[in-house]
């Protein structure tokens, strides 16, 4: 039997709404579609469903499944799978902490702009300038003050305004995981339907922009020569795979944490699709919203849909939703609830991912060290709070930049080594046979084909790409760095990825205060199968 002691959800609703919530975060909003639009629009469509059948929805279900199974979190989980294999669980749970430390940051920063947007709606003027909304972004919400510039290793002056919405941000982090799965299922009804409620307002806002049409063209319209060659057929699938890895919270740790507590007899499969079709249908709903805006922006500035795109996703959300805000003929008092809507529905999308994050690593070390749950979720929070002054500061955005793009390739690497785990050490049937035993819907043998076969090969591609692109300047030079940055910024992201495997590898070491840590649990399904080969052998002696 499973480990009956152990916390359950109260319902399967609110695990449903928990994952939901931890997969669907900012970037669902302004991240997919400008990806979309960046790798052929509408044509994308066909790699990006392709990756999700195939790496997203088998990953999933993975990380569901194993969880469930071995009734751990990420480091129990994959540690009662093979011993060998705990370091990567904790490497998992580590990595989602340190993206935690600068995630909360930019929550801070969404904070900071509903709060100056709500004074907006009794001073009648918004907090930006018209025109102004990028030097709004730069100074006044990154670091603080019109004077100073956002500069790389530039660490003075602190923000203080940003270090007290984060102490807001954390102290919700640690409101929502206090009491594990029992908070979490409460605190998920309000931070996961209230966002979908703001962002139905705004879609109903957007579409009826002024040159609404021209953004939902450039957004949905196939670009075919995106796809006319082998060349871009790989960046297209690259770009696929990569959106779609992202944004399910695959190797976070924080799936295997969730599904731990679902009670013995769950469906895995159905909850996986249904988790990875909600994160999928956000992502493509929200470029509805995105893309309106921007071609309400375009006709408005006398430009082409493409030229207000810009290079940056990031940028879409804090400079191009704003711009756009401020040149809608309406009362200014209703601007800035146009803005409290969305800010607000990315503040709340945001709180969700952020709080699994340190979830996973709090449900992992409650696992081993029987350490009070309260007690870890308090003294990470805390950490937490500290390491965000690293961000407070002029250069914290090209720090907080660096950092989330070699952490983001560690969950790559994660992913692989799940794969490896799973396809060719525990093996993709039994996990498979479990999956089936105590769901509704069946998985295939394609489910085993893609865990031992093609999304390890995927996921190396992609590693390989990735590192040849990240440091071809040392060699090539014509090219450059990770967004420009100096050599030494692109080391501290390495270095910061080097440093969440070596926190993985010290606490698998690390003594555990439970005799059965590694013991894995049985399943009704297991005992009723014993006891019927025992009668069959019976009746034959």
């Amino acid at each position: 039997m499973p480990n009956e002691s152990r916390d359950r959800w109260s319902n399967r609703a609110a695990f449903i709404l928990a994952a939901v919530g931890s997969a669907v975060g900012l970037g669902n909003i302004w991240r997919f579609p400008h990806v979309a639009y960046s790798a052929g629009g509408g044509a994308f469509l066909i790699p990006y469903f392709i990756a999700l059948l195939t790496a997203g929805i088998p990953l999933l279900m993975l990380e569901y499944g194993l969880g469930h199974r071995m009734q751990g979190a990420a480091p129990t989980a994959m540690g009662r799978a093979h011993k060998r294999f705990e370091f990567a669980g904790w490497w998992a749970a580590a990595g989602g902490l340190f993206i935690t430390f600068y995630y909360a940051i930019i929550i801070a920063w969404v904070v900071f702009y509903c709060s100056e947007l709500a004074q907006s709606l009794f001073t009648g003027k918004l907090p930006w300038e018209e025109g102004q909304a990028a030097h709004y972004l730069m100074h006044n919400a990154v670091t603080g003050n019109a004077e100073t510039e956002a500069t790389v290793g530039k660490m003075s002056p602190i923000n203080w305004s940003a270090v007290g919405f984060n102490s807001l941000v954390w102290g919700f982090i640690y409101y929502a995981i206090r009491n594990g799965v029992q908070s979490v299922g409460k605190v998920v009804w309000v931070t996961v339907l209230v966002p979908y409620l703001l962002l139905f307002l705004l879609f109903f806002q957007a579409i009826n922009l002024e040159g609404a049409s021209a953004g939902l063209s450039y957004y949905l319209a196939p670009d075919w020569s995106k796809l006319d060659t082998l060349p871009e057929i790989a960046k297209a699938t690259a770009a696929a795979y990569g959106q779609v890895f992202f944004s399910l919270s695959i190797g976070f740790g924080i799936m295997m944490a969730y599904a731990s507590f679902l009670p013995k007899k769950s469906d895995i499969s159905n909850n996986a699709i249904i988790t990875s079709f909600a994160n999928s249908g956000t992502e493509f709903f929200g470029g509805f919203i995105t893309f309106s805006v921007l071609g309400f922006l375009a006709l408005n500035s006398g430009q082409f849909v493409g030229d207000v795109v810009g290079t940056s996703s990031f940028g879409v959300a804090f400079i191009s939703y704003p711009t756009a805000i401020e040149n809608i003929p309406v009362a200014v008092e209703l601007q800035a609830a146009i803005g409290l809507a969305f800010f607000g529905s990315l503040l709340l999308l945001g709180v969700d991912s952020a709080f699994s994050l340190v979830e996973a690593m709090v449900a992992g070390v409650h696992d081993k060290f029987s350490v009070a749950r309260k007690r870890v979720a308090a003294l990470l929070c805390v950490f937490g709070w500290i390491v965000g002054f690293l961000f407070c500061n002029p250069g914290g955005l090209h720090l907080l930049d660096a950092m989330d793009h070699y952490l983001s390739h560690g969950l790559m690497m994660i992913g692989l080594i799940q794969c490896i785990l799973i396809g060719w050490v525990f093996g993709t049937f039994k996990l498979r046979k479990h999956i089936n035993a105590v769901s509704e819907r069946r998985i295939t043998w394609f489910w085993e084909f893609c865990i031992k076969w093609l999304t390890p090969i995927v996921l190396i591609w992609l590693l390989i790409q990735n590192f040849y692109e990240d440091w071809r300047a040392l060699w090539d030079d014509d090219a450059t760095f990770y967004e420009g940055m100096p050599l030494w910024i692109n080391l501290i992201g390495l270095l910061t990825l080097v440093f969440a495997c070596t926190v993985g590898f010290i606490l698998a070491r690390a003594k555990m205060q439970k005799s059965d840590y590694f013991t894995v649990p049985t399943f009704d399904y297991e005992d009723k199968a014993t006891e019927a080969s025992a009668t069959k052998e019976g009746g034959e002696a």
